[in-house]
């Protein structure tokens, strides 16, 4: 899922249809990092919180700004992965 969304955002020729799925939040002042989504709001719990827009979204907020801010892609894979990793192993999800 974060692949995908990194690919949307930082690959030019990704679809269309997926670059417009994913939306970075525009903030006027430099306190909570680069690269942050807009949380699409949920018109009902059981599709919109389960959707792979917001589930996807609400993920990538969750990852630390070193991260986010990754523009090797082949970096960013194994980062995430590690990342995933050491959240599963420690049950911090």
């Amino acid at each position: 899922m974060l692949i995908v969304l990194c690919k949307s955002l930082f690959v030019t020729d990704y679809p269309n249809y997926m670059r417009d799925m994913f939306t970075l939040r525009a903030v006027n002042y430099n306190l909570r990092g680069n690269y942050i989504l807009s949380l699409p709001k949920p018109r009902t719990t059981t599709y919109g919180l389960n959707s792979f827009r917001y589930h996807s979204a609400k993920l990538w907020n969750a990852l630390t700004e070193a991260l986010r801010t990754c523009k090797d892609f082949d970096e960013f894979k194994r980062n995430v992965e590690t990342f995933i990793n050491f959240n599963i192993k420690y049950n911090l999800s």
